[in-house]
């Protein structure tokens, strides 16, 4: 059974994720309009602008993580990484300045990895469920800082 959880983002960053190809295609529809601007031009700017700001939308907007019976998949657009369970040793939640509320996860190769789930303790529960040997730290014990 696989689990999925959503990232936390700001407000802001998913609004503009949806505003943003809309008002460019407004911008640039008026510089043509109003002959601002050559429409060869106005029309090749706002095909780059918009292609980059459906990919940002992508990413803000097609980003979750799954939990399931063998690994973490972490998925942002269309970049995914999978984490086999095996290779996961300890989930601590944290709070940082810059991302609030985490989960640190701890690796068998040395490394750190934070995540940002929306909904921390359910993604902890199921961390645990899906992986007894884990060592998962209490939200409770959340009280250090990362800088």
């Amino acid at each position: 059974m696989r689990e999925h959880f959503e990232l936390r983002h700001s407000r802001i960053t998913r609004v503009f994720a949806v505003a943003a190809p809309t008002l460019e295609f407004l911008l640039f529809g008026s510089l043509i309009a109003y002959g601002h601007m050559p429409p060869e031009s106005a029309a090749a700017i706002a095909a780059v602008l918009m292609a980059a700001s459906m990919v940002h939308a992508w990413f803000v907007l097609g980003s979750r993580y799954e939990v399931s019976d063998t690994a973490l998949s972490v998925v942002h657009g269309p970049w995914h990484r999978r984490i086999p369970l095996g290779d996961v040793l300890a989930a601590r939640p944290l709070r940082t300045l810059d991302r609030g509320p985490v989960v640190q996860l701890r690796l068998a190769y040395g490394r750190r990895l934070l995540l940002t789930p929306l909904d921390r303790s359910s993604f902890l529960d199921s961390l645990e469920a899906h992986a007894p040997h884990l060592e998962v730290h209490a939200i409770e014990a959340a009280t250090r800082s990362v800088g």
